[in-house]
This record gives structure tokens, C-alpha cells and sequence, in this order.
């Protein structure tokens, strides 16, 4: 399933880097639903853009959050955590 994303910068605040607004998203403030209505009828009437959201959402999701890159800064967290805390 392909779908856009809209969400509250308060939703994403732990982790900025889900939603780049503009690129594979809409942010809209918390508590504004004007601004939650808009960015929404503007991905219902913008199928092209609304296809390039999840485009790009699909290519950060592959390249950010695969599991070998999961992987790899795991390791990196275990050896700087050795190298801070090895005694």
C-alpha cells in the first residue's frame, strides 16, 4: 500500500527524519486543524504529488530504516558504548 503522509510536528518530534515536510509529507502544527484539512485535500486533488510522497516515503524507508542499516547503527552504538564503558 502506497499512502502519503500528513502528521503533527508534536507526533514526530523523537524521530524528524519519518516525515520531511514537503518531500514525503505534509507537518502541520499540533492543534491546527485548518492546517491538518488543508494538507490533506491538498494530497486528495494532487494525485502527482501525492504519488511522489510515497515515492520518496518508500526510498527513505529503503535506504534509512532497512534492516542492515538498522543493523550497522546498532554496532556502531554497542562499540561506542564498549569503548566509552570497557574497563
Amino acid at each position: 500500500i502506497r499512502l502519503s503522509l500528513v502528521g503533527s510536528e508534536m507526533c514526530i518530534r523523537d524521530r524528524p527524519e519519518i516525515v520531511q515536510d514537503g518531500r514525503n509529507g505534509f507537518l502541520v502544527p499540533p492543534g491546527d486543524p485548518q492546517a491538518l484539512a488543508k494538507a490533506c485535500l491538498d494530497l486528495i486533488h494532487n494525485k502527482q504529488l501525492s504519488a511522489a510522497f510515497s515515492q520518496a516515503g518508500i526510498e527513505i524507508a529503503q535506504k534509512d530504516f532497512s534492516i542492515a542499516n538498522q543493523v550497522k547503527k546498532l554496532e556502531s552504538l554497542y562499540r561506542n558504548l564498549l569503548v566509552k564503558y570497557a574497563k
